[in-house]
């Protein structure tokens, strides 16, 4: 008995791993801010991708805290099919301009895919300092002054600072219009 007319088998083939990057960073940053680049190594292939590894060289006016290297790498390990994982890098640049950071991920050493990601460097508009005390007896009072200062030319507005502070210390009295949540004291500087 023969059947006439096309027929549908189901494949039995698995489509090869296939790895997709994003990455986040803000595109525009003050001079010396903490920059966090998010990457999302994705495996949008069925078969798992092997020994996959991330890897940031930058350029020379960022740093890494704490190191002296241009280049940092990451080992990801195994990446199953249709899973991801997320790397965070924190830079900093002390100068400013647009600086580059180029990520490449590879599978088994061989180049799977590569993002280039730049950030605008700014000067540094608003500076905040916190003045006090570096040790106090327990149970004595210690006072601590935040100074805010706007360094650039134009006027900010909406300003609003927020302190969060310890569980141990139990917070007296602030200065005019200081509001208090739990952890929190904080003030709209308007």
């Amino acid at each position: 008995n023969q059947q006439s007319g096309p027929s549908l088998w189901p494949s039995q083939r698995k489509d090869p791993a296939r790895l997709e990057l994003e990455v986040s960073a803000p595109s525009r940053q003050q001079v010396g801010s903490d920059t966090t680049f998010v990457l999302t190594v994705r495996n949008v292939g069925d078969v798992a991708a092997e020994d996959v590894i991330v890897d940031c060289e930058f350029d020379e006016a960022l740093t890494f805290p704490g190191r002296n290297e241009r280049r940092v790498k990451r080992s990801l390990g195994r990446l199953k099919g249709h899973d991801q994982a997320e790397v965070k890098l924190t830079l900093v640049s002390q100068s400013t301009g647009t600086h580059a950071s180029r990520f490449t991920v590879t599978s088994r050493g061989k180049e799977a895919v590569w993002k280039s990601v730049a950030v605008e460097y700014v000067e540094r508009q608003l500076e905040v300092e916190i003045l006090g005390p570096s040790n106090r007896s327990v149970g004595t009072p210690a006072e601590f002054t935040v100074k805010v200062v706007n360094n650039g030319a134009e006027v900010v507005k909406n300003l609003q600072t927020v302190i969060t502070y310890d569980a141990a210390f139990d917070p007296r009295e602030g200065t005019e219009g200081a509001i208090r949540t739990p952890g929190h004291m904080s003030w709209e500087l308007g």
